[in-house]
């Protein structure tokens, strides 16, 4: 079906001739380019959000709080504001002390032993009974007290990196909203530079994968050869 008098043969030539005029025509013609930011950025609502969330990691009253309590069960962990130096409880055991003094020596005055070795007795007995039971029991709760501080100290540690916590992960958000904008920009730049080089080379590959595939194995054109030459100039810009 090759032969030169076949009017319905298949000529490599001719079909080699009408591509080519039809891939010049393209090469002459302006690609379609997409002149938008492929990136739409952040939505005002994402950006609010963001926004009350710095404000409410910069609010000074947490931090306040937080120090405040921070502060006080350090304290207490440490040692401090228990036993008798607890608060009211000097107070409460001098009271105490006070209540079992006069009632004992109230009671050894109207039988007229007041003062008397008997009377002596009994109100040691009656402070050591009365305020070792108090102090005893202070000094179990100091334990507790403490030890209950003492757990406290790093949960109100981690909350008080909370805000800056919060302020990482703002920034981090807008940190890739920073970066996804510039790779748009970039992506931008390179479609709207770029078309005409794109265009050409998708272009050239056609036209060379139509004639191989045509089973064109003569040698490359002056047409090809232009092509070829000036692609790849363009490939060292």
């Amino acid at each position: 079906m090759s032969g030169g008098g076949d009017k319905g043969g298949y000529d490599p030539a001719k079909l080699g001739n009408t591509l080519g005029k039809k891939l010049e025509s393209y090469v002459n013609a302006k690609p379609p380019v997409f002149k938008q930011n492929l990136y739409p950025g952040l939505s005002d609502t994402t950006r609010g959000g963001l926004q009350s969330l710095l404000g409410t990691a910069n609010n000074p009253a947490f931090s306040q709080g937080i120090s405040g309590a921070l502060g006080s069960y350090a304290n207490r962990a440490a040692g401090n504001e228990l036993g008798m130096d607890a608060p009211g409880y000097r107070s409460m055991r001098d009271t105490l002390m006070s209540d079992i003094t006069g009632q004992v020596n109230g009671a050894f005055n109207s039988s007229g032993l007041f003062g008397a070795d008997s009377n002596q007795t009994a109100l040691a007995r009656g402070l050591t009974e009365g305020v070792g039971a108090l102090d005893y029991g202070n000094y179990q709760d100091s334990l507790s007290r403490q030890a209950e501080a003492t757990q406290m100290l790093p949960m109100l540690f981690e909350a008080g990196q909370a805000p800056a916590q919060t302020q990482l992960g703002v920034g981090a958000a807008l940190d890739a909203d920073a970066q996804a904008q510039r790779q748009g920009d970039f992506d931008l730049f390179d479609r709207t530079q770029n078309a005409d080089f794109r265009r050409f080379q998708e272009l050239l590959l056609a036209f060379n994968g139509t004639q191989a595939n045509a089973g064109m194995q003569e040698q490359p054109n002056m047409f090809q050869q232009l092509l070829g030459g000036g692609l790849g100039l363009l490939g060292l810009l």
